[in-house]
C-alpha cells in the first residue's frame, strides 16, 4: 500500500496511509455535538519510513531515506483568540511527514469551532474536561503515534517552516532515543521586540538545578516517554523540569541545536494565581522536586529565593499595573537583558 497525498500544500496531509480497518467507532462522532474528529476518523494513519526499511511501504522515493513521523501536540482550553496561529504554524511546516494532534479541555468560546475548521488537516483532536494542562498533555502523548513527539502551547509558534525538518536533520544524525532541544523568542501582544532565551539541559544545568526549558522546542523520542515516564501533574508548574531531570537520571540524550525554534507568547498566568498557590508552587513543589533528585541543599535553598522573590515581584507588578502594562515592562527588562531582534 503507497502513502496517498491528500493536499500537498500541507504538512499533515502530504503522506498519509488509508487504513483497511479504521476503528471508526472509538475515534469519531459520537454524537451531535461532535466531541472529537480529525483525519483518523476518517480512515487515515500515518508511520515512519526508510531506514533499515521500518516500514515495509512503497515510497516514490529512494527507500534509504529517513521519514521518522513527527507528532506534536497542542493542548488548548478557551483561546480562540491565538490558537489559529498555532495551528497555521504546525500545518505549514516544511516537513511531510507531521502528524497533528489537539487536546481540548472543553472550551465554552469559539476554540471548537476553529479546530473544526481546520479537522481535515489535523490527525486527531478531542474536547473533553481535563485535570489540567499536564494531564491533557499526557492524554496527547498516549494517542501520538510519532517517533518524535513535540508539544507546542496554543499560544505559541514555531519560529520557522523548517523547524520540524531541522530537529529531524539533527535525528537523522543520532538516530538513537533524545531529547532535542534549543531557544526560543519570547514575545508580547503589540510589542516589536523578540528577546532570545536560550535552553540549558546540560549535564552542569542538571547539577546545579539551573536548567532551562524551553518547553516548546523540545521533541522527545517516543521511547523516553515509554521508558521513564511521562508528566507528573502534581507539579503544577515544574512538571517539565521534573520530566527532564527523570530523563537526565535515567542517562538520556539531550542534544542542543543552539538555535531559535519557537516563538513564546508572553501571558500574565501570574495574575491569576493567589499568593498561597504561589507560594505552595515555587516553594513546597519546588522542594520537592528538587530534593528528589539529590540537589545540594544549599543550592536549594538559593534557588528557592530566587524562584520565589521572582514570582512575587511579578505577582504584584500584575495586580497593580495589569497584564498589559506589566507585559510591557517585563519586554523592557528582557530586551535589555538578553540579545533581541526586532
Amino acid at each position: 500500500m503507497k502513502p496517498k497525498i491528500l493536499d500537498p500544500n500541507f504538512a499533515t496531509t502530504r503522506l498519509v496511509i488509508p487504513n483497511s480497518c479504521p476503528n471508526v467507532m472509538s475515534e469519531s462522532t459520537v454524537n451531535q455535538g461532535q466531541t472529537r474528529g480529525g483525519l483518523r476518523t476518517k480512515g487515515y494513519q500515518k508511520l515512519s519510513f526508510g531506514l533499515n526499511q521500518r516500514s515495509q511501504l512503497a515510497l516514490n522515493q529512494d527507500q534509504s531515506e529517513f521519514l521518522p513521523l513527527v507528532t506534536i501536540i497542542t493542548v488548548v482550553y478557551n483561546n480562540e483568540l491565538y490558537l489559529e496561529e498555532a495551528i497555521n504554524s504546525v500545518i505549514n511546516q516544511s516537513y511531510s511527514n507531521l502528524e497533528y494532534i489537539i487536546i481540548d479541555g472543553g472550551s465554552t468560546d469559539q476554540t471548537l469551532d476553529i479546530i473544526r475548521r481546520y479537522e481535515d488537516k489535523i490527525d486527531y483532536w478531542i474536547s473533553e474536561r481535563d485535570e489540567g494542562l499536564y494531564d491533557a498533555m499526557n492524554k496527547g502523548i498516549a494517542l501520538a503515534r510519532g517517533e518524535i513527539i513535540g508539544i507546542l502551547n496554543s499560544d505559541d509558534l514555531y519560529f520557522e517552516t523548517t523547524t520540524v525538518d531541522n530537529i529531524v536533520k539533527e535525528y537523522q544524525k543520532v538516530q538513537q532515543p533524545c531529547v532535542i532541544y534549543g531557544s526560543l523568542y519570547k514575545f508580547a501582544a503589540d510589542h516589536p521586540t523578540l528577546s532570545l532565551h536560550r535552553g540549558d539541559l546540560s549535564d552542569r544545568a542538571f547539577a546545579t538545578a539551573s536548567i532551562l526549558i524551553n518547553h516548546p522546542t523540545c521533541f522527545v523520542h517516543r521511547s523516553l516517554y515509554k521508558d521513564f515516564g511521562v508528566f507528573k501533574p502534581e507539579f503544577e508548574v515544574g512538571a517539565d523540569r521534573e520530566l527532564m531531570m527523570r530523563f537526565h537520571s535515567q542517562k538520556a540524550t539531550f542534544i542542543n541545536l543552539d538555535r531559535a525554534i519557537a516563538l513564546f507568547r508572553l501571558g500574565g498566568t501570574t495574575s491569576n494565581q493567589s499568593l498561597s498557590s504561589i507560594l505552595n508552587r515555587e516553594i513546597i513543589q519546588e522542594y520537592k522536586l528538587l530534593s528528589t533528585y539529590g540537589i545540594d541543599k544549599g543550592r536549594i535553598g538559593i534557588v528557592l529565593l530566587s524562584k520565589t522573590v521572582q514570582s512575587l515581584r511579578k505577582w504584584l507588578l500584575y495586580q497593580v499595573l495589569g497584564e498589559k502594562l506589566t507585559n510591557i515592562i517585563i519586554m523592557f527588562y528582557v530586551s535589555r537583558k538578553f540579545p533581541q531582534r526586532q
